[in-house]
């Protein structure tokens, strides 16, 4: 019963304590305590929202009591709380915008969205000045000062056109990348060139530039329709920098100009361009002139300082139209040589100038200056290498040339200087080590083309050593051992390819040759065979193993390989496996121009044997020949021969066909004897004697020679019916045109000498005889 009232009391007492009032038992002076901290709390608070005057007058009513009634550490923080109110209230006075300031220290999603607001303004304004970019194109064709004026629609059009011309002639040559070359298989086996590598395309147009939105313009106001209905979306766009210009015929030519202007429409000084030409096509000058101008004044080449050499080199490839489905002309292949060297003349630093020209001269059969000027090549990147390469690492010589290149644009925007040029040359280097190794891959083809023992030996020793780079440490290539270290699997595998088959074909050829001569070493032949039974089999296997790669060399390499194991087979007598051989060859690469000449010849040389319509066959591989290149000479000849046969009978037509040959430079002696023997396959009369024997006169004074070939057809027409005067002045001629030959020719052609004397007095018996 006593435990019950002891929980009772316990009970009342807990329930009178926890609803007793506040500071009920405290003391007065725990009592003032709490009461100061709630007047500081509030202080503080007033503080907190920037409420300065409040919080001011809170801290100081509590530091104005006496010290006795407010505790030292309530007094200290009133006191601290005191220094920043008023330091924050002088801080308001002094800015110029106090309101902007409170509300960015009041309101945090305003700071924030602020703060975004600045940031994008920072970087559009940072976007707008950083160079570079995307630059937009408009050019107006300006009516000349006579002519009449034409209506809006047409001016539009026409600078819409001048426009698009402009930018299509706002291209850069390609880089010798192994992936962008491709075999030249245009010509025939026994033509210059054949083999040589090249670019694919020679040129690539500059993405940089594109065609300005801004066609329409009214007074200084531009305008289009995506103009007005995405203007709130223009405002977010950085604009791209603008070439403006115009181009106006004039009584004596044609004038242009432009200018490059900023992203705000400004002139940018130092980046006027204007040019002036007269004659017949003044109109294209100008702008392949402000073209080239424009490209290397804003450094969109590296190649070259100077736009004149830029502009020769970029028509010298126009002329040449190189393509991998077509041959040049001769006539555009001498206008080519004549670009590139006119190229070189103004900036003898171009060095694919100079690469292209020695291309043009090893087809046109200039080898001894292709030959020099593949070395100097090889020189000038030898001594890039041991320079720049040599000296630094990579990475360290790739910021010295960004540096380098800045700094003269900065301070020479026109200079041409030759440490520029180098470090050109070596970041062309870095980027595509495959560059030497193409070049010297091109020199071997062009010591093969002398088609002597010693010049073959020596293509082959290189093409030997290039197919072989996979093995480190060759000494042939030990100056390039900086691009051999970063050449890559591909480049490696595809210059393999096309060296193997370079190979196979330079010793079917020594095999064709040599085997011909009845004294050769019978040994040697067997050697050559079988190593180009080998190389064949190397391509063959390398092709199996990479045909999931999408490789141009694949094919390409493996049916020059197949095509010159033919001419190995035909040379043999095997005749049907020959055939097989270039069956296969052709399927490999459809326009493989040399097999199907070596197809035609096969037919043409063992007609019935092979097939009983063996003359349309020739006939059919021929055309085609002809249609992959239009200028190639060997299968005009052929058809020509076709057409003489007996059986075929359609002289009029390979005279026709021969007549054409006389256009070109290197066929044309050949021609005049080749109509020669026809007219004397044809008519017996006293004109057809005439007529061949003025066409044999031709060809002895272009040719300088007088071969056995001529001999033949001399002792026919001498054989033939002479009687006429016309004869009689044209044995005169020819009596002429022997003397100045023989008299030309060198002491070691005894043999050819005795003809020459054996005809010349030939002609004094048949003069005496009328």
């Amino acid at each position: 019963m006593h435990k019950g009232y002891l929980v009772t009391i316990g009970a009342l007492v807990a329930i009178t304590l926890v609803f007793m009032p506040r500071g009920f038992c405290q003391s007065d002076e725990l009592k003032a305590r709490r009461v100061q901290e709630d007047l500081l709390k509030a202080a503080r608070n007033n503080l907190r929202n920037h409420d300065l005057d409040e919080a001011i007058a809170g801290f100081g009513a509590l530091l104005q009591r006496d010290k006795s009634e407010v505790p030292v550490d309530l007094r200290a923080i009133a006191l601290q709380g005191l220094v920043e109110a008023q330091s924050e209230r002088r801080l308001q006075q002094s800015s110029p915008f106090p309101a902007l300031k409170l509300l960015w220290s009041t309101y945090v999603l305003p700071r924030i969205g602020l703060l975004l607001v600045l940031v994008f303004g920072l970087l559009v304004y940072l976007l707008r000045r950083i160079p570079g970019g995307r630059i937009a194109i408009v050019f107006e064709d300006l009516p000349s000062v006579s002519a009449n004026p034409i209506d809006a629609s047409t001016r539009s059009d026409r600078n819409r056109a001048l426009t698009s011309s402009v930018l299509e002639l706002l291209e850069t040559p390609q880089p010798l990348g192994i992936s962008d070359l491709h075999m030249d298989i245009m010509p025939g086996t026994n033509e210059p060139g054949f083999g040589g590598l090249r670019p694919t395309q020679d040129t690539s147009v500059i993405s940089d530039f594109v065609p300005s939105d801004h066609q329409m313009k009214i007074a200084s106001v531009e305008f289009n329709l995506h103009d007005i209905f995405g203007y709130v979306a223009q405002l977010f766009r950085v604009p791209p920098r603008t070439i403006r210009g115009w181009i106006r015929d004039v009584p004596d030519g044609c004038r242009g100009f432009a200018q490059l202007l900023s992203r705000s429409r400004k002139p940018v000084p130092g980046h006027i361009w204007q040019a002036a030409a007269t004659g017949k096509n003044a109109r294209d000058l100008v702008v392949s002139d402000l073209a080239a101008q424009i490209i290397v004044h804003l450094k969109k080449t590296h190649l070259t300082r100077d736009w004149q050499s830029f502009r020769a080199f970029n028509e010298g490839i126009r002329k040449l139209r190189l393509d991998i489905r077509s041959g040049p002309a001769s006539c555009d292949a001498r206008e080519a040589q004549r670009c590139f060297e006119q190229a070189l003349a103004y900036d003898a630093a171009n060095w694919i100038a100079r690469f292209q020209l020695a291309l043009v001269l090893c087809r046109d059969g200039q080898l001894e200056v292709a030959l020099r000027h593949f070395e100097l090549l090889c020189s000038v990147m030898e001594g890039v290498l041991r320079r720049s390469i040599g000296r630094l690492p990579l990475m360290l010589r790739g910021l010295t040339a960004w540096a380098h290149r800045h700094r003269s644009r900065r301070d020479e925007p026109e200079s041409c200087d030759a440490n520029e040029s180098t470090l050109a040359i070596a970041e062309h280097l870095r980027m595509y080590p495959e560059c030497p190794f193409v070049v010297i891959y091109n020199e071997a083809l062009a010591l093969s083309d002398f088609r002597d023992g010693a010049h073959c030996a020596d293509a082959v020793k290189q093409l030997d050593a290039l197919a072989n780079l996979a093995v480190k440490g060759d000494s042939m290539f030990s100056k390039y051992s900086h691009c051999l270290r970063r050449l890559s699997s591909r480049s490696a595998g595809e210059l393999r390819l096309y060296s193997l088959s370079a190979q196979a074909n330079i010793l079917a050829s020594r095999y064709v040759s040599d085997g011909a001569n009845p004294n050769c070493d019978k040994g040697a032949l067997k050697n050559t065979q079988r190593q180009v039974e080998e190389l064949v089999a190397d391509i063959e296997k390398a092709c199996h193993e990479r045909r999931q790669e999408h490789w141009r060399s694949l094919q390409t390499t493996r049916a020059v390989a197949l095509s010159a194991y033919a001419r190995i087979l035909e040379s043999d007598g095997d005749t049907s496996s020959a055939q097989e051989t270039l069956y296969k060859a052709l399927a490999a690469e459809p326009s493989l121009v040399d097999a199907h000449l070596q197809l035609a010849e096969l037919f043409v040389r063992h007609k019935r044997s092979l097939a009983d319509d063996w003359a349309i066959r020739a006939e059919s591989s021929l055309l085609r020949a002809t249609e992959l290149n239009p200028s190639c000479e060997r299968a005009q000849f052929l058809r020509a021969e076709i057409y003489a046969d007996a059986v075929i009978d359609r002289m009029s037509e390979a005279k026709l066909v021969l007549s054409e040959l006389t256009s070109y430079d290197r066929s044309k002696a050949a021609a005049y004897l080749g109509l020669a023997k026809l007219v004397l396959l044809g008519d017996k009369t006293g004109e057809a004697t005439v007529e061949a024997l003025d066409y044999l006169d031709r060809h002895i004074h272009i040719s300088g020679t007088f071969s056995e070939d001529a001999e033949t057809v001399f002792e026919q027409i001498v054989d033939g019916p002479i009687a006429s005067d016309v004869l009689s002045r044209q044995l005169s001629h020819l009596l002429d045109v022997l003397g100045r030959v023989g008299g030309a020719a060198p002491s070691a052609r005894v043999d050819e000498r005795r003809r020459i004397e054996e005809a010349i007095s030939t002609v004094y018996e048949l003069r005496e005889r009328e």
